[in-house]
């Protein structure tokens, strides 16, 4: 959903890990792959709109499987945050080259994709530290000063947007694919991001002690077949 929008904008974003198709002649003007990163399909994304390139969405369907056990899942996604942490030093390494590069919008874009896939899941556990203890300090009182006001409009905020921002484009993509009697299943997004943290934070480690470490992710062991992966995504 969020590759599809950005796409539509002209706006740049990650590329997946499968299901990518390159103009070969673009690809070496690129200087191919960046070899050590490890989730170099999403630094090809920024640095084929650093290089003035464009990319787009095609209505199909990734045939890749995901993970079918825990530790494949926290393996996959450490690999993820630390090239993500690896594409965001890159990137950030002369940032005022970059904005010069894609522009101001394409650029901002660009940061701003970047910074919520590495800060969001480190920050999220110390923000949900910082509102149990709130609430067990001070309950569920009214507040009653300046500061108080300012605090619960910011937390209420965070909640409502930040949740909607999460919930509207998992239920518009649920419903084109027609998965929408799934839906109790979202009640285990709390779950599933505390995951993401751990691997988040678990990836940073990584990142420090072996920063160039290969995590692979074995596929093909839940045993569904494509013929089960459904419609094609309707865009």
């Amino acid at each position: 959903m969020l590759n599809i929008g950005l796409g539509d904008l002209g706006l740049p974003f990650p590329l997946g890990g499968s299901s990518n198709h390159f103009r070969t002649d673009i690809l070496r003007k690129l200087c191919g792959w960046d070899a050590w990163n490890v989730t170099e399909d999403a630094d090809i994304g920024f640095r084929l709109a650093r290089f003035g390139y464009r990319t787009e969405t095609l209505a199909s369907s990734t045939l890749e499987e995901a993970p079918a056990t825990l530790q494949g899942f926290i393996g996959q996604r450490r690999r993820w945050c630390k090239g993500w942490y690896q594409t965001l030093g890159t990137l950030c390494h002369d940032p005022h080259r970059v904005l010069r590069q894609v522009g101001l919008a394409r650029g901002i874009a660009m940061l701003l994709v970047l910074f919520s896939n590495v800060l969001t899941p480190l920050c999220a556990p110390l923000g949900a530290l910082c509102l149990g203890f709130a609430a067990i300090r001070h309950g569920l009182s009214w507040p009653s000063t300046i500061l108080e006001i300012g605090a619960t409009t910011l937390w209420s905020s965070v909640l409502l947007g930040g949740g909607g921002a999460v919930l509207g484009p998992i239920l518009l993509g649920m419903k084109r694919r027609g998965l929408l009697p799934l839906w109790p299943k979202l009640l285990l997004l709390p779950a599933y991001y505390a995951l993401i943290s751990f691997a988040a934070w678990t990836g940073l480690y990584e990142l420090v002690v072996r920063p160039y470490h290969w995590c692979k992710t074995e596929h093909g062991g839940s045993g569904i077949s494509a013929e089960a992966t459904g419609p094609p995504a309707l865009k």
